[in-house]
This record gives C-alpha cells, structure tokens and sequence, in this order.
C-alpha cells in the first residue's frame, strides 16, 4: 500500500510536467554584479547580466532574471553585445533591493557596439530598467518574439528620468501582440519604432520627463513603418482610464508610415500629463504617410485625442493614405487642426479631386447664432451624390485657422442628386466660434472649415393687433394698431421694426407700418361698399428680408363691415372728462340729430394732455338705443382727415358723475370716459 501511494504521486507529477513542460525547469537567476565579466557560471558566488541571460538561455521553461547588485540605483555597461533573450523570460529590475516605483538597474550601451536588449523568445517581459546612450545604427530594445511585455522602464533617460540619455531608436518591435505599459521612452532619435503585429502602446510618457510636465523629446515619439509589408493591426492608446498615453514635446509625436488598421486613441498629444499645459510636438502630432485604413480617434467620446501645440506643425498631417477617419478628437494651438497633402485640400464642386483622403470637402457653415444655452447651425455640404456622410461640429478657439477643440456634436446629412446637402442643427452649447468636418462611408476626413463667428440669437418678436375684433360701416377706414415686443419673461417694445399687414375677405390689400418707440405703429385701410368680414394677419420682420422667419410671431384681427344704422332721434352734450391714460383733460361739445333717414350735427374734441384736436365735418349715422347712443362721421384730427366713432350714455339727470363720452378714429386716437362735469341728453 506504500508503495502504491508513492507510484501514483510520482504518476501525477509526471503528467502534470507532461501537461506544463515550461513550469518544470522554471528557474531565478540572480543578478549579484555591475561588472560585465563572463566566465560562464550564473552562481551565487558570482552572476553578471550576461551571465544571467547565457543562464536563462540555457536553460528550460520561463526563467526570471532577478537583480541584488547591492542595493539602490546600479549601472551594467556591456562591453560588447548582449546576447538575445531567447527563450521566455522575466527580466525583472523590480527585484532591485531599494526599488520604491522608479527603476534602479540602468543598462548604459555606450560601450556595448551593438543592440541592447533582443528579446527573441515568446511571452518574455522586460520591467523596471533603464536602458539608455545605445548609439546609431543601434537599438536599446529589440523585440523579436510574440506575446512579449515591456513595463515600468525608463528608455532613453537617465535613471531619474529627468534629462535625455539618448538612443538611437529607444525600442524597434517586429513581433506579434507586444504591449509596451507604462514605460517612459524619451531623448531618443526614434522612441518606439512598431514594426510588427498587434502591438500595443498604453500608459507610456514619450517625448517628457517622469513626470510628464517637461519635454524630453525624441526625435519620432512613435513611429509605425514596416516598408515591406505594412505593420497593422496596432493600438496606440485606447478608451480606458489608464490606456492613452501622453505623447508630447518631440519634434513629430506619432508617425503612420507604411502603416494599416492602426488605432491612435485616447492620448494626450502635445500636452502634459495634466492635459492642459502645452507641449507641443513641433513638427506634427500625428503624420501619415502612405498609410490607409487608420484611425485617429473615434465614435465614442473616450476614444478621441487632444491634439495640441503642434506649431508651426499640424494636429494631424495626412501627407498621402486614403480611409483615415479623424473623429472626436479635440484640437487646439495647431498651424491647422487637418491638413491632406502637402499645400492642403481646397473644396472643389462635386468634390471631384482626389489625393490624401480622397481630399474629401469640408463643410460650409453659415450663419451661425447663439443663445439661450444653445447653438443653431445652418450650413452645406458639396460632395458626391446620394451619399451619407458623418459631419463633426466643434469650438473653434480662433488662435489659427482650422482646430476643432470641443466636440459640439454629430450629425448625419445625405446629399441629393446634385451632391448638396444643407443643413440646419442645433447644438446644447453656447459657442462663439465653431468650425466642422465631414467623413465619408470610408472613412476619409477633410479638413475642418474655417472658424466661424455665431451671432447672439435675438429673441423672438411677436405683433399683437388691437382691437382683434371691430366692427364699422361700411364706406368708412378701418385701423389696426401693431404692438411688437419680444418673447421673453420681461418682454420689450421693439422700435424700428416693420410690420407687414395682409387683409383678406371682402376686402384684398396688403400694406406696412414701421413701430416708434414705444413698439406702436398703425394701418388703416378703406372698406367696401357692401358689408362683409375681414381677417388682418400681421408678422414682424424684424430682419426687413420680406419673409417671416421663425422667431418672427404673427398674430391676427377680424373686423366686420355693416350697413350704416341710422334711427330717429337728438343728441346733445358738452363738457370734460379725465381721458383714458388719466393724465389730462378731454374738453368736448356736440350735437347730432336724425329723422330716421338722414344724420347731421356737429363736434368738436379737443385732448389737452396730448394736444390732439378733433372737428366733425358731418355726420354719417346716428343710432340710438334707450339711453345709449352711437355717431358715426367724418372730420379732421390735427387737420388731419379721419373717420370717428363717438359712444355716449346718458345715465342720470346731473351728467356729471354718471354720463359716459368715449371717442375713437380710424387713426388709432381713443380717449374718454366718465363725466367730471357738464351733461348728455339722449333723446330717442
């Protein structure tokens, strides 16, 4: 029974080295020395690098290189080439004792005469060194292999961090899923240099210092090249919180360059790590060259850029490539936000040109208002016919033609058959300069179009006719006082404004009137000889462009035509009253008598307050009622000619006090009201 149980332990061992082979011969090889001496044994006597990476090579599974060269910062300076990690390894600067976050292992190539690190074996990982001062035509770190990490280094700086401790080309990878993390690669002629498959670049500084805030440039930050056949398939940053990387202060930040299906998303390009402080790289933030099908930012808010300072440079710089989408990303501080092809696309009628992005026309926008917490704008689009395409509203910060640096938002237009699209959209942002861009079913991104001006949105006008009904006789004017004020809480009586008037019914005209000051001006037309009804439709135009716009609100009146009423019966009376505003004195006398058929008299008005005098030439109708009578007539106010109503009640004997006058014209004028003293006779 013994025996049994140690024969099926020693069985399941066997399978399982079976099933795991690289977990058997596992091994720590301890870095104990700075010195480069070779002298073949990795013990604990003695173990250089090179030691250490003969070590692991030679032996199986996925070996880790440890350090405990002492404690704190260590320099190794190789005296000739490394040799090629060529089997899955962790070379792990984190084990340094003392290491507190920064890399304390410095790899210093000045006197190496050949590549520094070349990780040639699968799933290997490189963190936590410094590898720096690998002169041309050498690279600092070389990745051959699939599945290979690079983390937490410093490649091309000093072991702060703080100054350039230049390389050639900081680290050239020609593998197959290589994620760089979290490195800072800075000072070197070429920083990053994709070459392969899928890699991906996330959470690096390239081109700054540790701490992100001070320029260390490289020459290229990341360069994506691959003559022979185009790298493809990698990401450069991306929409999580930790994935996007700041890539600022170089003389050209990200470079696509025989490139395909690459994803630059979610960096910080051109400022510091705070996102706000400009550190431009000064040639470009992004170029592409002989490149298609990649992506500059994207669809959804976090997979856009900021793309800044690139000066006297561009934001982004499609020199030649097609189906490049350039989407939602926030430029600002640039020569030009987009520029296609080395002078720049010119919109052309029915975008038939060609070139970098298929030199795809940009929007042109116009006019463009604000307010209200809002932004409305109109625009169009000349393109290829029947076409969907997706256009970009942004902020324009107006320093430099062409940057879109806050992302309004998106919209789709078709264009007809013509190619043309207009449009018309409003935005949730109060802006006073905005600019766009459009992107085809492909992909291609044009320029953005120059900054425009929004002007502050008026609010809306709106016209009020009195009175909304009438009624006169027919043969007589009829006036329709316009009262303009804005739409708004408190609204404000706008001077200055026409208001255009059309009558329909039986009567056909049209006509117009401009407001004074308090928003008041009047219209007065002729009426039939028959009776009839009208309805009066007025707008303001505000603007004078002969149309009504919408913020233009009408409104409308009826006035009805009768036959002239004439009744047997006498009416006098004289005296004042307090006029309808209540700050004078309407003085008035008259006298209009009628046997039933013909109506003649006299009058007279005159409003002290005002200074509006009123004379009857004759008198038209006479109607009474019981105590209550109406008469109609023609005569002058302030020598003009005018048509008048005059209402009066005779409601007690003394007058005073109880009998009503009450006069109107077809000017507009009406005054009136109780008796303060004198009296009314109505006589049916």
């Amino acid at each position: 029974m013994r025996w049994a149980g140690h024969s099926a332990l020693i069985l399941s061992f066997l399978m399982l080295a079976l099933a795991f082979p690289a977990l058997v011969g596992a091994a720590t090889f301890t870095v104990t020395a700075s010195d480069d001496t070779d002298d073949g044994a990795c013990d604990g006597a003695h173990c250089s690098f090179r030691e250490a990476l003969n070590a692991a090579n030679e032996a199986a599974g996925h070996d880790v290189i440890a350090f405990a060269v002492g404690s704190g910062h260590q320099a190794i300076t190789p005296h000739s080439p490394l040799p090629a990690a060529e089997g899955p390894v962790d070379i792990d600067g984190t084990t340094q004792p003392g290491y507190a976050g920064s890399p304390l292992i410095e790899l210093d190539g000045s006197l190496a005469h050949g590549d520094g690190l070349a990780l040639d074996g699968d799933d290997s990982l490189l963190r936590g060194l410094v590898v720096n001062r690998f002169p041309a035509p050498y690279r600092a770190v070389v990745v051959h292999g699939a599945g290979i990490r690079i983390e937490d280094d410093y490649i091309g700086t000093n072991a702060l961090g703080s100054a350039a401790a230049p390389n050639d080309v900081g680290l050239e990878d020609h593998g197959t899923g290589t994620v760089i993390a979290d490195d800072l690669v800075s000072g070197n002629v070429t920083g990053i240099a994709l070459q392969g498959e899928g890699a991906i670049v996330e959470g690096s500084l390239v081109g700054t210092d540790a701490s992100g805030m001070l320029a260390v440039p490289n020459g290229i930050g990341v360069q994506v090249n691959s003559a022979d056949a185009p790298s493809s398939g990698n990401r450069i940053g991306g929409p999580g919180a930790a994935e996007g990387n700041v890539v600022s202060g170089n003389t050209v930040g990200i470079e696509l360059l025989f490139a395909t299906r690459t994803l630059v998303r979610g960096n910080l390009i051109g400022t510091g790590a705070d996102g706000s402080l400009p550190l431009g790289n000064h040639g470009d933030g992004v170029r592409i060259s002989f490149s298609d099908g990649n992506a500059i930012g994207g669809e959804s808010p976090e997979e856009g850029n900021v793309i800044a300072a690139s000066f006297p440079g561009y934001g982004v710089d499609v020199r030649s490539g097609v189906r490049n989408p350039i989407l939602g990303n926030s430029m600002y501080g640039n020569a030009a936000g987009i520029r296609l092809g080395t002078v720049g696309a010119v919109n052309d009628p029915g975008d038939a040109d060609s070139g970098p992005n298929e030199g795809q026309n940009h929007p042109v926008l116009g006019p463009v208002t604000r307010g209200g917490g809002s932004t409305t704008i109109e625009g169009s689009l000349d393109s290829h016919p029947l076409t969907t395409y997706r256009l970009e509203f942004f902020t324009c910060d107006g320093t430099f033609s062409g940057d879109g640096s806050m992302l309004l938002g998106v919209r789709d237009v078709t264009t007809n058959a013509s190619g043309l699209a207009a449009f018309s959209f409003t935005f949730g942002e109060e802006a006073a300069l905005v600019t766009s861009t459009a992107t085809d079913p492909e992909g291609n991104t044009s320029e953005f179009g120059s900054c425009t001006d929004s002007q502050v949105a008026q609010p809306a006008a709106a016209v009020t006719l009195t009175p909304a009904a009438a009624v006169n006789e027919v043969g007589t004017t009829h006036t329709v006082t316009a009262h303009v004020a804005t739409v708004e809480t408190s609204p404000r009586p706008l001077a200055g404004v026409t208001v255009r008037f059309t009558v329909e019914g039986s009567v056909h005209t049209a006509g117009s009137c401009v407001t004074a000051s308090g928003g008041n001006c009047s219209f007065s037309y002729a009426g039939p000889v028959t009776p009839g009804t009208d309805l009066i439709e007025a707008y303001p135009d505000r603007n004078a462009n002969g149309g009504q716009d919408a913020n233009e609100l009408g409104s409308g009146a009826t006035n009805a035509w009768i036959a002239a009423v004439v009744t047997a019966g006498q009416v006098t009376g004289g005296g004042q009253t307090g006029n309808f505003a209540g700050d004078g004195v309407l003085a008035f006398g008259f006298t209009a008598q009628s046997d039933g058929a013909v109506a003649k008299g006299s009058c007279s008005v005159e409003d002290r307050a005002s200074g509006t005098a009123i004379k009857c030439r004759s008198i038209s109708s006479l109607t009474v009622t019981a105590n209550h009578a109406v008469i109609r007539g023609t005569g002058t106010i302030n020598d003009l000619a005018t048509h008048f109503r005059i209402e009066v009640d005779d409601n007690c004997d003394s007058g005073a006090g109880c009998d009503t006058f009450r006069i109107e014209t077809d000017t507009g004028y009406a005054a009136g009201g109780v008796l303060q003293r004198g009296n009314i006779k109505v006589h049916p």
